[in-house]
């Protein structure tokens, strides 16, 4: 997971609400007569945007043409609160894959047994219910940009609280004692650790090895081969799993960030 810096709420949104403040989500989407079908066209597109086209928590490529794209609400849209509407509010809005809830041939978008692959806010529905998850888990929107609060276990593709940097990082409304114990219990409750994305990462993982081992054996200059890796993994577009490759590009990731204002 990696942190999602969001544009202005798209103006169609705002007008929406503003026209229909009851309105809920569906609503909303089948609303033709006071455009809430254009609202929902200008989110999806704002947040595939905001977020390069990458699932905001396992970071798998998505997008709407592929079908592989829809809005999360990171408060349960049904949660009923007199003062906030969670359907329409664009704080509450992320773009995310599919969470392997749905039957394809692809295997990085689906794998049997489903209910074990089941990720992100497919799995967060089955584990958490219809609850404010604020300070449950991580919220993308208030994830620091830096560092990195998660290790890769590179024999299994699995994803490990970094015990120093997520002690060196406060994260808002944490209801744990630690930051430790919050990343912990996201990758639990996302089920970023599944079979479906373990895989996706070692492959990931394995092709950027063998792009590292042959530029050292070809006796290239380290630095420059690891800040032309940089350039072409982490930005200014994103790849998916864009931690993955954050991660095992190590400091020259870091410093390469620092050097383009990263800020998610």
């Amino acid at each position: 997971m990696k942190r999602v810096a969001k544009s202005n709420e798209p103006h169609e949104l705002l007008s929406y609400r503003q026209a229909q403040p009851l309105s809920d989500w569906e609503g909303m989407r089948n609303d033709a007569l006071n455009g809430g079908m254009q609202a929902y066209d200008a989110i999806v597109a704002a947040l595939e945007a905001d977020q390069g086209g990458i699932c905001a928590y396992c970071e798998i490529k998505i997008s709407r043409s592929a079908n592989t794209t829809r809005v999360e609400h990171f408060v349960p849209k049904a949660l009923p609160d007199p003062s906030i509407n969670w359907a329409l509010n664009w704080d509450n809005l992320l773009a995310t894959c599919m969470g392997g809830s749905q039957r394809r041939s692809d295997p990085r978008h689906f794998l049997e047994p489903p209910i074990e692959n089941l990720s992100c806010d497919a799995h967060k529905e089955r584990a958490l219910g219809t609850i404010n998850c604020h300070g449950l888990l991580l919220n993308p929107l208030f994830l620091p940009a830096m560092p990195l609060p998660m290790r890769l276990e590179h024999s299994t593709g699995h994803w490990h609280v970094h015990e120093a940097n997520a002690n060196a990082i406060s994260i808002p409304g944490n209801t744990y004692g630690t930051v430790e114990k919050l990343v912990n219990e996201s990758i639990r409750i996302l089920n970023l650790n599944c079979t479906r994305l373990a895989r996706n990462r070692l492959a990931i993982l394995r092709q950027l090895e063998r792009e590292i081992q042959q530029a050292s054996k070809a006796r290239l200059d380290k630095s420059v081969f690891m800040l032309n890796l940089c350039r072409r993994y982490l930005g200014p577009r994103y790849r998916e799993f864009f931690s993955v490759y954050r991660f095992r590009l190590g400091d020259f990731a870091e410093e390469y960030l620092q050097s383009i204002g990263y800020n998610g």
